[in-house]
């Protein structure tokens, strides 16, 4: 009994009972820290050398932190795509400003109206009007060309020289018109309904102070046509001598004619004349005295 009891009390100890700890497990958990106390030691170095820790005199010594490094300098391709970039922009900008200070552009020149189609379509029915209303007597019309000559036409008799004042004529007085004035230039009827030119032998016009008048139309088959016509000056400056109606004939009649007449160098009078009633225009006579 003495030997157990002594061999318990050597395991609790002699302090009244108190437990005793092992050695070995001290040192593991020193050895722990110390091992902790290191690591985090050369971290915290590595962490200062990056920021330039140096050791003078035999003790660290915290210089500086490096600068980030400057970047490198631009190329020159790089200067000069940049001066060629500036460039351009100052070329725009000067473009702008010569697009906002030009003038606007010219409007451009209105298109003839041709208005050949509707005079057309409107001459077709003028004329159908106006031989539905004409007698049945055959109607002579003076052709748009002026014909050549027939050969069976004796050539007319040299004429005496115009007398038509200039002065006269520029100061619109009528009445240098008084006397007989003949047709020079060929001339012919041209009958509608038998499709053929019947040539003039002559066309006598013949006026007083006033500009009232008549007219004789001679044809080369014998037929004669006469009537009144009345002259007077137009505000522009031409002479207007216009049919009083249509002129009656043997055969027949003529529609009115109007003709407008200047006074040529050689002291003729050349007409242009037209037959409203008939579409007819363009129909060019010379008249001397």
């Amino acid at each position: 009994m003495a030997n157990g009891h002594t061999r318990t009390m050597a395991r609790t100890g002699s302090n009244g009972g108190t437990p005793h700890r092992p050695r070995g497990g001290i040192l593991v958990g020193l050895a722990g820290w110390l091992a902790l106390v290191g690591v985090t030691g050369a971290v915290g170095w590595l962490a200062l050398g990056a920021c330039g820790l140096a050791w003078r005199d035999g003790q660290p010594v915290l210089d500086f932190c490096p600068a980030p490094a400057a970047d490198p300098p631009p190329s020159t391709a790089l200067l000069a795509e940049e001066h060629r970039g500036r460039e351009l922009e100052d070329r725009l900008a000067q473009l702008r400003l010569a697009l906002i200070s030009a003038p606007d552009c010219p409007t451009p020149p209105q298109p003839e109206i041709v208005v050949a189609a509707v005079t057309e379509e409107v001459t077709e029915e003028v004329t159908e009007e106006v031989v539905e209303e004409l007698p049945p007597d055959p109607v002579f019309e003076l052709p748009r060309h002026r014909p050549e000559p027939p050969e069976q036409v004796a050539a007319l008799p040299p004429q005496p020289e115009a007398d038509i004042p200039e002065d006269a004529w520029e100061d619109r007085d009528t009445a240098f018109l008084e006397g007989c004035w003949n047709l020079i230039s060929p001339q012919s009827l041209e009958d509608t309904q038998r499709g053929i030119n019947r040539p003039m032998a002559d066309w006598r016009i013949c006026f007083d102070a006033n500009g009232n008048g008549s007219q004789t139309i001679g044809v080369s088959d014998g037929d004669r046509c006469s009537g009144a016509v009345r002259a007077e000056f137009t505000p522009g400056g031409s002479l207007s001598m216009t049919s009083v109606g249509d002129i009656p004939c043997n055969r027949g009649s003529v529609p009115q004619i109007i003709q407008d007449c200047q006074r040529l160098p050689d002291g003729t009078a050349q007409c242009v004349g037209r037959q409203p009633s008939a579409n007819r225009y363009g129909i060019v006579s010379t008249f001397r005295r």
